[in-house]
Parts: structure tokens; sequence; C-alpha cells
């Protein structure tokens, strides 16, 4: 899992090393959201409420789901405390 702040957006990328997700259900999902279940697609719905974009990547060596959401202005002057809370913990 990544997670990054800056240029007034909030980004999340989160990969697996599974089989990945059949090209023909992700394919479906890429274009109507299509077999998806609650999981993926309540995401997909959540981030564009927030103006973000949502993508999938997958092949057979696994799958990355990539978030990038916009930040509020407040938030944008928050996010200086974030990363250096995110530094502290990643060098833990």
């Amino acid at each position: 899992m990544k997670v990054t702040i800056g240029d007034g957006q909030a980004g999340l990328v989160v990969r697996d090393s599974g089989h990945g997700i059949p090209s023909e259900k992700l394919e479906r999902f890429l274009q109507d959201g299509a077999n998806s279940g609650a999981g993926l697609g309540g995401m997909r719905e959540r981030v564009n409420d927030l103006g973000g974009t949502f993508d999938v990547q997958s092949n057979a060596q696994g799958t990355a789901i990539i978030v990038m959401v916009p930040l509020s202005a407040r938030a944008a002057g928050d996010s200086e405390i974030v990363q250096d809370n995110l530094r502290k913990s990643s060098a833990a």
C-alpha cells in the first residue's frame, strides 16, 4: 500500500500479488461497473462523489487499485502534518 499527498490531492495505491481479475470481468467493470459486487463498485462511486479518479489495473501477477482524490483547501493546508506523520510511521 502506498499513500501520497501533494499537488492538492491525496493518492492511494493498493497492490496484491494474486492471480488478478479475469480480463473480461475487468473490462466490464471498467466500462460500466458490471459484475463488480459492492466492493469495487462502491469504492468507485464514493471516489467519484469526491471528484476523484478510480482505476484498477490487473494481470496474472496481481491487481492494483489506484485512487486519487482532490483535497479541500483545509486538507491541503493540513497535508504537511499528515506527511510528517507518514514519514515518522515509515521510519519506525
